[in-house]
Order: C-alpha cells, then sequence, then structure tokens
C-alpha cells in the first residue's frame, strides 16, 4: 500500500473511532427513554458492546499502521546511514590512494636522483685545461661478456666484469628497484604506470643496458627482479640484435625464479 492509501485508511478509521462513543451514547439515550422492561432494556447494550468490539479491532488495525510507518523510517533512516557510509568508504579509499600514490612519488623520485646522479658520477673530467667531461663506457666490456654468458661460459665472463662494469653495479641496482615499485604499485592507472616508467626509460641509455643485461643474467638466482625488471624497461632493444634471442633465452630462468619469488610472497 502507497503513503497515500495508507493516509485515506488512518483518515477513515479515525472517523469510525469516533462514531462508536456517538452511537454507545445514541443507544443509552434511547434505551432509557423508551418503555422497555428490565431484559429487554439490557439487550439494547447488546449492539453497543459489538461497537466496542470493533473499536477494538480499529484500533489494533491503526496500530499495526502506525507500526508499519515507524518501521519504514527507520527503514529510510538505516538506508542513509548506509548510504553515507559507503561514501565515507569512498572517500577513505581514496585518501588511501592518494597517500600511497604521494609516498611512492616520493620515493620513486628519490631513486630517479639517485639514478642521475650516480651516472653523473660515472663521467670523468679531464684536467688538462680543456675541462673535458667524458663518458664512463663500460657496454662493450660488457657486451663481450654478455656474449661469454649466452654461450653458458661463466668462468669467462665473470673475468671480463672489468672495474668499468663494476662500477655501474649501483645504477643498475637502483633501475631494478624504481621498476620493481612501479611493477608492485597495483593502485597505479595504467597511464601512470607508462608515465613512470617513461620517465625511468628516459635515463637508460645504450651503455647501461649492456652492463644491466650482465648483471640480470648474473643475478639471475640472487636478484631475479633484474631479469623482470630488464626486459620490463625494453633494455633488450638496446642489445645487439645478433644475440637478442639468445639474451631472452638466459634470461627466462630468472623470470622463472622471479614468478616464483612473487607466489611466495602473496602466500605469505
Amino acid at each position: 500500500m502507497n503513503k497515500s492509501g495508507t493516509d485515506n485508511l488512518k483518515k477513515w478509521l479515525q472517523r469510525a473511532l469516533w462514531f462508536v462513543p456517538i452511537a454507545y451514547f445514541v443507544n443509552f439515550v434511547y434505551a432509557i427513554f423508551s418503555n422497555q422492561t428490565g431484559g429487554t432494556f439490557g439487550d439494547t447494550f447488546g449492539a453497543a458492546n459489538a461497537l466496542f468490539s470493533g473499536t477494538a479491532l480499529l484500533m489494533l488495525v491503526y496500530a499495526i499502521i502506525l507500526q508499519r510507518e515507524e518501521l519504514e523510517v527507520v527503514k529510510e533512516e538505516r538506508n542513509d546511514t548506509k548510504t553515507l557510509l559507503r561514501g565515507q568508504e569512498k572517500i577513505n579509499t581514496q585518501q588511501g590512494i592518494a597517500l600511497r600514490k604521494q609516498s611512492f612519488e616520493q620515493s620513486f623520485f628519490a631513486v630517479l636522483r639517485l639514478i642521475s646522479e650516480e651516472k653523473k658520477a660515472l663521467d670523468r673530467t679531464i684536467t688538462d685545461g680543456t675541462n673535458q667531461t667524458i663518458k664512463f663506457k663500460a657496454g662493450n666490456n660488457a657486451q663481450t661478456a654478455i656474449k661469454s654468458l649466452v654461450e653458458n661460459d661463466k668462468t669467462q665472463s665473470r673475468l671480463s666484469v672489468s672495474n668499468h662494469i663494476a662500477n655501474c653495479c649501483s645504477v643498475c641496482r637502483l633501475f631494478t628497484t624504481a621498476f620493481y615499485m612501479i611493477s608492485q604499485s597495483n593502485f597505479l592507472t595504467k597511464h601512470e604506470t607508462l608515465n613512470y616508467g617513461s620517465s625511468l626509460h628516459a635515463l637508460l641509455d645504450a651503455d647501461l643496458a649492456q652492463v644491466w643485461c650482465l648483471y640480470s643474467i648474473l643475478w639471475e638466482e640472487k636478484d631475479p627482479r633484474a631479469a623482470h625488471a630488464f626486459i620490463s624497461s625494453q633494455g633488450i632493444d638496446f642489445i645487439d640484435e645478433s644475440i637478442q634471442d639468445e639474451v631472452r633465452e638466459r634470461l627466462k630462468n630468472a623470470l622463472n625464479n622471479f614468478t616464483i619469488m612473487e607466489s611466495e610472497i602473496v602466500s605469505d
């Protein structure tokens, strides 16, 4: 029953409740002024008793209607409360994501600054009066070591890790950490992930990519994140095309180790 129907029923019940005492009073006056014997006089109140019973029924119906209205009010208030709580929960979720993004950006851009500083530290300035800055190249040595690795000659490859390559180790660690941070930030949108990845990829050059690839292979067991980050950053594009397929094949073992590591983290 809709609200208008309930209101009409309440009006009729209220009128009926007024009618009952009036009818009883009329019956009482009629019984007094009529010439009736005692038994007949008492029988005239039978109808009044029936009216009282009807009145009780009407009051019961009226009470049920009032209770129903109260329950509807309580239901509306409960729905309003649920709506308010859902809105509050949504706001809390958005605030949580905003805080996580803020924390991520602070950490991520701090790593970017460290990468930039480490790259500058690899450069050397010639102090012969010209103050020329030369790049601290390690790509050629790294490429030679990579070729040895893909041929499964680990002894030769480890001997080929010169001081030039060793000095790039910290930069490779930072690249790995930064890309892993992006991959683990599930609160980022796809567009944001691409933007952060592009910012990091802009710092990667062919020389560092060669060294990073070398370390990704060497760290395939100790830190398989490096291989995953190297592949995700498309660093393979900087590798000589003649050995790209062999490098991908060699990095498969590291990627498998990375998958196992991630599954163990999720299960914990």
